[in-house]
């Protein structure tokens, strides 16, 4: 990675830099008016690390997009720019990043496939060797900064103190021809004319665009009709309710000090969750002479029952990232094959055609490492069996028998072998007497995978999550060909990926796994195991949580929903969102195989397949309007580079196709361009 840009050449790039609060202005703006052409003007709504990413690709690709014309960028966010209100720096320490420093930088590098520029820049951990004093005034941050090393999780106060400090190096080394402005506001509305968009903020301001992008990140959403039921009754009874939010967000001083609180969901929330209930309240940790690591209450926690419907808690990071034999490469969903089931007449279902090809590729993977890295744990070497395994995509009965036959001989420890039900479904099939022994086994599960997650002998375990990420892309490959059948794409493909991948491979970094054992230990943890089913008891006033792995029944006066609220844009609160809605300026991904046939929705916004411009209702694409993220069509979020690859070429597309227009919109001139069409 280079260092940052040198004191000289930030003093001396012709960028403007504008604070729209305090109407502060550095650097020598960019000419308009009669003395030059007219600046091309973007808003970018949002500025977290989506939109700071979309700025990083702005500033990448307008050398050679844009050279010779003034623009204009407005990052539009009311929280700090950079971290945005997920990663804002204002909330506990407690609140780690999921992703260790290794994987955190807002720029790609040199092997990054997409079609813009790839600058360097410094990741986090370049950025921890030469923070500037501003970004270590926190003194949390200071203090991870001074501990930093790859496999570190930081605090998402320090993750927001890198963001923002990429974003001050952007507008300070942006090209020569880039005007910056930020504005700590929210977008309400936006008003099209026949040229050119008015985004309107909530202080009254109005920026008029030539191309405005949509980066908000999640959103928040009304409740659906089965959380509308619960929160009236709990309403009714006098109990709580807390609905999908992010766990920051909450307010969760209303959860007593010992109060039985049935929680819903064992995933990434769930522990954002754990953490606020348990240690922010003044719990401690300890260990024992022998290492075990022990909760000591602060007698301030309220009792968590929870479970899910796989009724575990995500398997936990592993605690290494590289391989001891042979890396895998791609052998049954190529992207030749992507091809080829594009090419059928039918549409491709994501649940026959696909998913059997990502099991075969992780099994294949799976054994690949195991003869390969580890030989001394099986009885007779991988070319010699490597053909057999071959066989996996073919999904025929005796090939499958003759695979099974090869591994009986062949791997002698049932530790060793690939079992897909059991990594994925745990409980499935399991059935004890009583809800403590239920509680003891699911402990020593989480005990079971913490140790194997972070011992490289079972590498084999990273080479099948390398085999799962290898086939987004051929799975990217069939979206953006709208071959995928209108259910597999709203209903399997997004649902199942992520939490297939959410599970074996994105799971909480060990310390956080530890430290569920020890509140398991505590009793401050209860878990009720899969299938969890929650029933409004009205004769007793009470929330009740059952589970199908034991005889287990609580009742509780709290329930919280420990995850966040699934994409919905009828039912959107975002102001500017719900405005575009109602006047069918955008719509819901409504996907049919055919005339006449079922409608499926995702929820997310439609957005073009292949430059994500905002889709109408009437099905039209807006010529100015564009959106990336979590809450948008399409398979994955805008991410880290290094995290998500594809979801980057999507900004990097979406940024190039947007400063197309810029050679395209003609120039105003001396003609106000500032100033705003009329509504109406």
């Amino acid at each position: 990675m280079a260092d940052k840009a040198s004191t000289a050449d930030m003093a001396g790039a012709a960028t403007a830099v504008r604070t729209a609060e305090a109407a502060v202005t550095t650097g020598s703006p960019t000419p308009t008016g009669a003395d030059g052409p007219a600046p091309f003007t973007v808003v970018v709504v949002g500025a977290g690390p989506a939109g700071t990413s979309l700025l990083e690709r702005i500033c990448a690709n307008i050398p050679e997009l844009v050279p010779d014309r003034p623009v204009r960028v407005h990052l539009v966010d009311p929280h700090p720019h950079g971290g945005g209100r997920v990663w804002r720096q204002e909330q506990s320490a407690l609140m780690w990043a999921n992703t260790p420093m290794a994987a955190i930088t807002v720029f790609p590098d040199e092997n990054m496939a997409c079609e813009g520029p790839k600058p360097p820049g410094p990741a986090i951990l370049d950025w921890a060797r030469t923070a500037a004093p501003e970004d270590l005034a926190d003194p949390v941050v200071a203090d991870e900064v001074a501990r930093a090393h790859p496999r570190f999780y930081p605090s998402r106060r320090t993750l927001a103190a890198y963001l923002s400090s990429v974003v001050r190096r952007l507008v300070a080394g942006a090209p020569s021809n880039v005007e910056v402005v930020t504005h700590a506001d929210t977008a309400v509305e936006l008003v099209d004319d026949a040229h050119r968009t008015t985004v309107r903020l909530e202080s009254g301001a109005e920026l008029v665009a030539d191309a405005v992008l949509l980066a908000q990140g999640h959103h928040d959403v009304e409740p659906a009709p089965p959380a509308l039921e619960l929160a009236r009754f709990a309403a009714e009874h006098g109990l709580t309710y807390l609905s999908a939010q992010y766990a920051a967000d909450a307010d969760l001083d209303v959860l007593r000090p010992g109060e039985p609180v049935i929680v819903r969901g064992l995933a990434l929330s769930f522990v954002d969750y754990v953490v606020l209930l348990t240690e922010a309240r003044g719990g401690s940790w300890t260990r024992d002479a022998d290492g075990t690591l022990q909760y000591v209450p602060s007698g301030r926690e309220p009792v968590l029952y929870a479970g899910s419907r796989r009724g575990v808690p995500y398997r936990s990071k592993l605690g290494y990232n590289q391989l001891l034999g042979e890396k895998p490469t791609p052998h049954f969903l190529t992207a030749q094959v992507a091809k080829e089931l594009i090419a059928r007449p039918e549409p491709v279902d994501f649940g026959l055609d696909i998913r059997p090809l990502i099991h075969a590729e992780m099994e294949l993977a799976h054994y690949q490492e195991l003869f390969t890295g580890h030989p001394d744990r099986v009885t007779r070497p991988w070319q010699e069996v490597a053909e057999v395994f071959e066989l996996l995509g073919s999904g025929l009965p005796a090939d499958r028998a003759r695979v099974d036959a090869v591994v009986a001989d062949c791997v002698p420890d049932p530790a060793d072998r690939f079992d897909l039900p059991a990594l994925q479904y745990p409980l499935e099939g399991v059935r004890v007497d009583s809800p403590d022994r239920l509680h003891e086994l699911i402990l020593d599960h989480v005990t079971a995978d913490l140790a194997r997650r972070g011992d490289q002998r079972y590498s084999q375990d990273l080479a099948a999550i390398q085999a799962l990420m290898n086939s987004m892309g051929p799975i990217f490959q069939l979206l953006s060909s709208n071959r995928l059948s209108a259910r597999s794409r709203t209903k399997e493909l997004d649902p199942w990926f992520h939490d297939f991948f959410g599970y074996i491979g994105s799971g909480p970094p060990g310390p956080r796994a530890e430290q569920l054992l020890a509140l398991g230990r505590a009793g401050v943890v209860r878990f009720l195991g899969g299938g969890l089913e929650i029933v409004p008891d009205a004769a007793r006033g009470v929330f009740v949580a059952r589970g199908v792995n034991a005889p287990v029944e609580v009742a509780a006066t709290a329930l919280l929903e420990a995850r966040l609220p699934t994409a919905s844009v009828v039912r959107n609160r975002d102001a500017l969102v719900r405005r575009l809605y109602e006047r069918g300026a955008c719509t819901e991904e409504q996907l049919r195989d055919a005339p006449g046939q079922p409608a499926f929705s995702s929820g997310k916004l439609a957005v073009h397949a292949t430059d994500q411009r905002v889709l109408a209702a009437d099905g039209s694409a807006h010529p100015r309007l564009f959106a990336v993220g979590a809450w948008t069509a399409g398979f994955g979020p805008a991410g880290f580079p290094r995290l998500n690859p594809i979801g980057f070429m999507r900004c990097d597309a979406m940024v190039r196709s947007m400063l197309r227009l810029g050679a395209a919109v003609p120039s105003l001139g001396s003609a106000a361009p500032d100033t705003p069409p009329q509504a109406g």
